[in-house]
């Protein structure tokens, strides 16, 4: 069940991924007792030299581990109260969307069952660039034109997510929580929202994917930005 629901999940941008430029090797963490909980745990470690691709590799690892470690502390505690009625389980990974010198955008992809009705999903984007220089992680403000963040996510990604609920059935939203403004990955092609279950509707909807083309975003990104490198 397991690895169906993470291959479902990882098709959010395999559309609009492209081959990384930067090649890199994957980490992997892995804990196990039977009966109780299973985890899994993989991410890239790139094999660039650069402030970016440093940054990138230290953030990207920090979070799979610390995410991680939650689940296999989380399991270990109910495990002292006994064998539960189904094992825990955990599966994460985190899926480049883009590699650069100067650019680094992945998402995290968690899959994980800790009891209850069913299991939660949740997608995670990390994004990485130079700012004036300095490599950073980069928010939403970072990549557009000063003041445009909330025309971008409420005259751009909200009509196309409002459209994609509705063709689920879902009810539209009149506003985006500013909390996801940053929930994006960038690909050659442009951007890519990511908004996991539960943050725009209930669990029955699922995750949303939405895609922005350098077209549309254009008019808005900041000019020399750090996606400057990578808009056709």
């Amino acid at each position: 069940m397991m690895a169906r629901i993470l291959a479902a999940a990882g098709v959010l941008c395999a559309s609009a991924a492209v081959v990384a430029d930067q090649k890199f090797s994957t980490k992997r963490l892995s804990q196990a007792k039977k009966g109780y909980y299973e985890a899994k745990s993989s991410y890239p470690a790139f094999s660039g030299r650069g402030i970016v691709l440093a940054l990138a590799n230290g953030e990207i690892a920090k979070e799979a581990r610390a995410d991680f470690g939650r689940f296999v502390n989380e399991a270990k505690q109910e495990a002292r109260f006994g064998r539960p009625t189904a094992a825990w389980g955990y599966e994460a990974t985190t899926v480049v969307a883009l590699a650069t010198d100067s650019l680094v955008s992945v998402y995290f992809d968690r899959y994980s069952y800790s009891g209850g009705a069913h299991p939660n999903t949740f997608q995670l984007p990390l994004n990485f660039g130079l700012v004036a220089g300095k490599a950073k992680r980069l928010k939403l403000e970072d990549v557009l034109k000063p003041g445009s963040a909330g025309v971008v996510m409420s005259q751009i990604v909200r009509p196309r997510l409002n459209a994609a609920k509705g063709a689920r059935g879902g009810d539209p939203i009149e506003t985006i929580d500013k909390d996801l403004n940053n929930s994006f990955v960038v690909t050659r092609a442009g951007m890519t929202w990511l908004f996991p279950a539960y943050s725009v509707g209930p669990y029955a909807e699922g995750s949303y994917e939405i895609k922005v083309p350098w077209s549309d975003l254009a008019p808005h990104l900041a000019a020399g930005g750090p996606l400057s490198s990578v808009r056709r």
